[in-house]
């Protein structure tokens, strides 16, 4: 058991007083006993006794000095406990708990940092990998990037991530030209009880990789001429006054002269390459017309011109959108009296005006996807 300082102080001081009192009786007892053996040669504690009498005061006084230290080390050490416990102990105990917080907060922020630097590395890592890494690299893993971004549906075969990249994800190539500023004008007229069909379209194939300004380094592939596509009807009685042109900046690329013969009361097409007759089962004639235009510079101008009559009773159309388009007008004027009955845009990123009850026009200054674009019919009044 751990004994405490003034205790022992305490101890040694009541035992110096005890003997101090003590120490008449013993040199009596040893003086009696002594005294009934006979003289005697005084033995060694005869000696110390007659010293400890000599000194009796001393040594009483020495043991109340040690008695006094004992209550003073006593008192001293109550009075700097409860300094300890009132004053001392909260400050450092706030001292420790400040710095265990303060190393928490540390901690935790360290850990932060630590992860936000890893991210930013990895971010990092991520874009030095895209920068560096080819467009064919860059494509295989394109899903799985929008998986990350979207979820695992953008990789499903059914997907919309996937329609979309099937379908209009070749036009993102800046070496595949894209349709822009396509202007289309349509005006209607009656004659000998048919309607007269001029149509005058105008719009640029713009490829990107030819601008000045592009600046991404494209790989060594050739811009491949464009595949036009183009699909005229006319009445087979009026087949002769069928007129179409089609021009890629100012050239004429084709036209109505000697595309089709007629033989054993069938029109056969003279040039099978670029003209096919897809039908002959009706009153109209229906042509498709498949040509490549050559892409030389960033905007190549086409102009399609046509002329046809359709039956009177034809009195609708609808015009779509087989690939992207960057900004399309249609115009269409009917006859003074004629009116339209029913004008239908299939979305409203389509502005329509109506300056007269014969007059249409519908503009988008946007991107166009394909699609539907406009329905309409009209009355004759």
């Amino acid at each position: 058991m751990k004994i405490r300082i003034e205790a022992k102080t305490g101890i040694a001081g009541g035992a110096l007083v005890i003997f101090g009192l003590l120490v008449p009786y013993f040199v009596t007892t040893v003086q009696n006993s002594t005294a009934s053996d006979g003289p005697q040669q005084p033995s060694l504690v005869d000696y110390a006794l007659s010293t400890a009498l000599k000194y009796k005061q001393d040594i009483t006084t020495t043991g109340l000095g040690f008695i006094a230290i004992a209550v003073f080390l006593y008192i001293i050490r109550k009075w700097l406990r409860s300094i300890w416990n009132e004053y001392v102990r909260p400050v450092l105990n706030e001292y420790k708990r400040q710095i265990e917080t303060s190393t928490q907060e540390a901690a935790t922020s360290v850990s932060r940092l630590s992860e936000q630097l890893g991210n930013s590395i990895r971010e990092n890592n991520l874009g030095l990998a895209i920068t560096h890494a080819s467009p064919e690299t860059i494509l295989h893993f394109l899903p799985e990037l929008h998986n990350k971004i979207y979820g695992e549906h953008c990789s499903k075969e059914k997907g919309l991530y996937t329609h979309l990249n099937k379908s209009i994800g070749k036009f993102l190539d800046p070496m595949i030209p894209h349709r822009s500023g396509n202007h289309q004008e349509i005006k209607i007229s009656l004659e000998n009880e048919k309607i007269k069909w001029i149509e005058k379209s105008k719009f640029f194939l713009h490829t990107i990789a030819l601008d000045p300004e592009f600046s991404t380094p494209c790989d060594d592939r050739e811009i491949k001429d464009y595949e036009f596509s183009y699909k005229v009807n006319a009445l087979y009685e009026d087949i002769e006054n069928l007129s179409f042109k089609i021009e890629a900046e100012g050239e004429s690329i084709i036209s109505t002269e000697g595309i089709v013969t007629l033989e054993d009361g069938k029109y056969i097409s003279k040039n099978p390459e670029m003209v096919e007759i897809e039908d002959q089962t009706g009153d109209e004639l229906y042509i498709h017309i498949k040509c490549k235009i050559p892409i030389k510079k960033a905007m190549t101008e086409i102009v399609i011109k046509e002329e046809s009559y359709l039956n009177v009773s034809d009195r609708h159309f609808l015009t779509k959108k087989s690939e992207p388009s960057y900004g399309s007008t249609t115009s269409i004027m009917l006859p003074e009296g004629w009116s339209f009955d029913y004008v239908h845009v299939f979305n409203n990123e389509w502005d329509v005006t109506r300056l007269s009850d014969n007059t249409l026009t519908v503009r988008n200054t946007g991107w166009v996807m394909p699609g539907i674009i406009l329905c309409c019919a009209w009355n004759m009044k």
